[in-house]
C-alpha cells in the first residue's frame, strides 16, 4: 500500500473516530513529515515564545500547529511536564515542564541553521531580546546563549543550546527553554 493511500486511510478513520477534532489530528498527521528546521521553528516561534511572554496555554498552540502529544520521558521530562511532538525522522517536541517554562527540542539537524533560525525568532520579538552571555559548558558537549528581556511582570529569558566543539553522539541538534523570573539574571549582560 503506497504512502498515499496509507495517510489518506488514517486521515479517514480519524474522521470517523472524531468528527469534531479530526481536522487538527489530521493536520498533526501532515506535520509528521516535516523537516526539524520549520518544526523547531514552530516550535520556538509558535508554541514556546507566545506561550510563556504572552501567558498562553501552552497544550493549545501546539495543538494549533498541528502538534500531537508525546511522552515528557522521551525528553527527559517527568509526571507533571507535558510535551507535543512534530516530525519523525528529526523529532521536535514542545516541552511544558511543571515550573511553568517551556522548552523547544530539536533531535536531529543542523545545529547552526538552528541556532540561526531560533536566535532570529527571539531577537525578533517584541520584548527587546538582547543577548546576555554565551558559554561552553559540560566539558565542551554544549554551547549555551542566554537572551533576556525585561517585562511587566520582572526578566524573560531564553536559552539557546546547541552541540558544542566536543559533542557526544547523542547530543541533541537545539534546545530552547523560555522561562519568566521576577529578578534580574547573572546570565544577563550589565542586567538586561
Amino acid at each position: 500500500m503506497g504512502r498515499s493511500r496509507v495517510f489518506l486511510a488514517l486521515s479517514g478513520a480519524l474522521l470517523l473516530a472524531n468528527p469534531g477534532g479530526a481536522w487538527a489530528q489530521v493536520r498533526g498527521l501532515d506535520r509528521m513529515t516535516i523537516d526539524g528546521l520549520t518544526a523547531g521553528r514552530i516550535a520556538l516561534a509558535k508554541v514556546c515564545l507566545p506561550a510563556i511572554l504572552q501567558a498562553r496555554p501552552i497544550e493549545a498552540l501546539a495543538r494549533a500547529e498541528g502538534m500531537l502529544p508525546a511522552s515528557a520521558a522521551s525528553v527527559g521530562g517527568g509526571k507533571a511536564d507535558k510535551a507535543w511532538r512534530l516530525g519523525m525522522g528529526e523529532p521536535v517536541y514542545a516541552v511544558a515542564w511543571a515550573d511553568g517554562s517551556c522548552t523547544t527540542v530539536v533531535e536531529k539537524g543542523a545545529a547552526e541553521s538552528l541556532r540561526a533560525v531560533a536566535e532570529r525568532e527571539i531577537l525578533a520579538r517584541p520584548e527587546g531580546f538582547k543577548l546576555g552571555s554565551t558559554t561552553v559548558v559540560d566539558d565542551g558537549r554544549l554551547q549555551r546563549s542566554i537572551y533576556c528581556a525585561r517585562t511587566g511582570a520582572g526578566w524573560a529569558l531564553a536559552s539557546l543550546t546547541v552541540p558544542g566543539p566536543k559533542p557526544v553522539s547523542r547530543t541533541r541538534a537545539l534546545s530552547s527553554t523560555v522561562y519568566l523570573r521576577s529578578t534580574p539574571s547573572p546570565l544577563c549582560a550589565s542586567g538586561d
